[in-house]
Parts: structure tokens; sequence; C-alpha cells
């Protein structure tokens, strides 16, 4: 059985029909704010019944080969192509879309049981596997994007700009909070009263934890510095945070090791632009906001 968190209705298996006719709302929506929207019972029953279909070697050869129709069939593709750029032009978003498994009970067990199924395998023990994988390395090797890609690796200049504009695509959208920074540190969501707001480390999350314990305005950086690497060429940087002391706003970066090498030139830029404020560890930090916050009363 599932529960509809808003009125309390109980169906065995799904709620989408009842969210979308009585209360209105659209899917996503009710999953960002509410959870699921289809009971365990309703995920097992369809699984086993996926399981009971790829089993049928008719199915699945059937399956493989109307994929390989779809993908190979210019004009189709083409269509399918447009389609989905008008989806997203238009407003659209991936059931998906701000979920993270850390917030998000199917993404976490979708990601589990795909671990699971996919390590070990390899094309040459799978025909499916195998089928997949040729197909996918013809349709590259027919593709413009093969002939734009080598070109920009034997060009120099091309690649420079190739690699500043994906750089500045991606902080754009971390700015606009359409993509998360995952790492292989601590990462998630930490909430308080005024929002939620995604940490990549352990050390940003205790540095959220202080902000709020000395009652220091702060929010994530959106801030985007340019700064260029030591072949020159250019890439943006997103410092951490945006405090404000005694009316006084500072930029705060927090770093575990100077991992990439490139902390001093990222640093010197931001200083530049911004009061920025480079910290190691924890008590560093803490001191210096203990310091400004007594600043202004010993004045």
């Amino acid at each position: 059985m599932i529960k509809c968190k808003i009125c309390g209705y109980k169906v065995k298996y799904r709620l989408i029909e009842h969210i979308i006719k009585i209360h209105n709302m659209n899917i996503n929506d009710y999953k960002k704010k509410y959870g699921e929207v289809v009971s365990e019972e309703y995920k097992i029953k369809v699984s086993d019944k996926s399981k009971e279909m790829w089993k049928n070697p008719e199915y699945r050869e059937k399956t493989l080969k109307s994929k390989e129709w779809i993908y190979s069939d210019e004009k189709l593709n083409k269509r399918r192509i447009e389609s989905i750029k008008n989806y997203y032009k238009n407003g659209g978003k991936t059931w998906n879309d701000g979920l993270t498994k850390y917030d998000n009970d199917s993404l976490k067990s979708i990601g589990e049981k795909n671990k699971i199924n996919l390590t070990g395998r390899r094309k040459e023990d799978y025909d499916y596997l195998d089928k997949h994988s040729k197909l996918m390395k013809s349709l590259w090797d027919k593709s413009k994007m093969k002939e734009k890609w080598e070109d920009i690796q034997n060009n120099e200049e091309l690649k420079k700009k190739w690699k500043f504009k994906i750089s500045k695509t991606m902080s754009n959208k971390i700015i606009n909070g359409e993509i998360n920074t995952m790492s292989s540190f601590n990462c998630g969501w930490y909430e308080n009263g005024y929002g939620k707001f995604w940490y990549s480390s352990g050390l940003e999350k205790d540095a959220m934890l202080l902000f709020d314990k000395l009652k220091i305005v702060w929010r994530n950086s959106r801030l985007k510095i340019s700064y260029k690497d030591k072949e020159n060429n250019s890439h943006y940087y997103i410092p951490d945070f945006n405090i404000k002391i005694n009316n006084i706003e500072t930029i705060i970066e927090m770093k575990g090791f100077d991992w990439d090498g490139l902390t001093n030139i990222k640093s010197t830029e931001a200083s530049k632009l911004f009061n920025y404020k480079l910290f190691y560890s924890i008590k560093e930090l803490k001191k210096y906001l203990k310091y400004e916050i007594n600043k202004n009363k010993i004045n």
C-alpha cells in the first residue's frame, strides 16, 4: 500500500492518477516534496514482469532490433532529436530533475541494483552487450561529432576554445543549481531554516554548521571567477561561500588540500576582485570568524 501525503488516500499500487486528477499536481513536483508515488509491491511486480519478458529470447531480440532501428534510421533519429530538443526548450524536465541518490530512494535503489547487475560484465561474455557496443561504435564512426572531435584534438587553438566553453557551461549550470558537484568526498544536502544547500566535502559541511552556530549570514557562492592554468588555458572557478559579518561581505573558500595545484592561481585571481579568504581547516575558519565578529565590538 501507498498513502497520499496530501490527503491520506490509500491505494495498493499507484498514486499517479490520483495526484494528477484530484490534486491537479505535476508528478515530479509531488516527488520532490513528498516522495514516492508507487508502492514497493508495485515496483516488485513491474521488476518481476520485466525480468520474465527479458528471459524470452524472441522478446529480447525484438527489443534490441527496435533500438538499433531507432538509432540507425536517419529520418526517425532526426525527428526524435528534434522532439527532445523542443521538449526541453519548452521547459520540460526529466523525472529525476534536481534529485540525487542522497535524497531520493528510487535513485539510490537504481544505483545499487545497476552496480550489482553490471559489476564484472564484459561485452565478450554477453552477446547483447557486444552488439550494443558495436552499434554505438558504428554510429560514432559515421557521426559528424567524430569529425568535429578529431578536428578539435588536432588543433590546439580549437582545443583551448572547446575546454573554455565546457568550463563556462558547467560553471553556469552549477551556479543555477542545474547540477551538483559530485566527488569521492563526503557530499550531500545541508538544510537549515533558510533553505537547502549542497556541500561537496565534509569540510564544507562543517563550515555550514559553524556559520549557523555563530549566526552568520551566508549562502553558497554564485560567483564565477575566470583564471588561466599553467598552460595558459582559460577556466572558471566558483568559490564555496559568500558570508556577511558587520555588513562586510567576504568570499570563503575551504580546501582540504591543493589537489589540482591551482589553488594559488585561483586565490590570486579571486583576491583581485573580492574580499577573499582561503582556509585549510575549520580551526582556522573559526578563529577568523570570531575575530571578525568581535572586532566591531572592540572598536
